[in-house]
């Protein structure tokens, strides 16, 4: 992420999740209404045409996966580019959520990844680096940039622990952090089940501490599951 900013920053292509409304909620200068749906209300500015029943079906899915539907309507701002949502929202992305609002603001390329956040974060909140993590494997099929994640993961986990990777998460690379974070959690879901991630993810409701959530409902700790998963690579 780039280092200039104190705010959440996501690289061209990235996309972050902003928890926030009253830091970051934008003021998008000449969008319009563009179509409603039974979830969604479309935005986009000039003529722009988009598909608008992907997202809805994406969304169905994840409320399905995570057992958690969310209430009201999603407003979807459909760019064109990253500059475009750089020069609304301040922050140069490929998509961004704003869940207390109810909002993304996304290129097509990453909806899919941001309808995650949205449903995600009402679940509960362990951090960013579980919230990338599950937005990487639900929204992007466990690939980054291109890259399977454990390809990436193996190297990044090398020279490093699984809590200093969590610790530094925003200041690490965020072609390597996002893939490691989909990796790991890719990992959970393959040891206990989604449905125990999930329940994971509501036991930080709240502001409970992360790791004696993680201990609680998937029996382990955070640094012996953390092993575990190096070793797995």
């Amino acid at each position: 992420m780039d280092r200039r900013f104190k705010t959440p920053i996501a690289l061209l292509g990235l996309a972050t999740l902003l928890s926030s409304p009253a830091l970051a909620a934008p003021s998008p200068v000449g969008f319009s209404l563009r179509a409603k749906t039974s979830r969604f209300a479309f935005y986009s500015r000039g003529d722009a045409r988009f598909n608008v029943e992907r997202p809805e079906t994406q969304l169905a899915r994840v409320e399905s996966l995570l057992g958690h539907k969310v209430s009201g309507t999603v407003e979807y701002y459909h760019y064109d580019r990253a500059e475009d949502i750089a020069a609304a929202t301040g922050r140069y992305a490929g998509g961004l959520t704003f869940p207390d609002l109810g909002q993304i603001h996304t290129t097509g390329s990453a909806d899919n990844h941001e309808l995650v956040h949205l449903v995600a974060h009402q679940l509960g909140d362990p951090g960013p680096f579980f919230q990338e993590g599950l937005a990487v494997l639900l929204g992007d099929q466990g690939r980054w940039m291109g890259q399977p994640v454990d390809r990436v993961a193996k190297k990044v986990a090398k020279g490093t622990t699984l809590a200093a990777i969590i610790a530094g998460f925003d200041r690490i690379e965020p072609r390597e952090g996002y893939a490691v974070a989909g990796s790991f959690v890719a990992y959970l879901v393959k040891q206990h089940g989604l449905d125990k991630v999930a329940h994971f993810f509501r036991a930080c409701h709240g502001g409970r501490d992360t790791a004696t959530a993680f201990t609680a409902i998937l029996g382990q700790s955070l640094e012996a599951a953390g092993v575990s998963w190096a070793r797995a690579l």
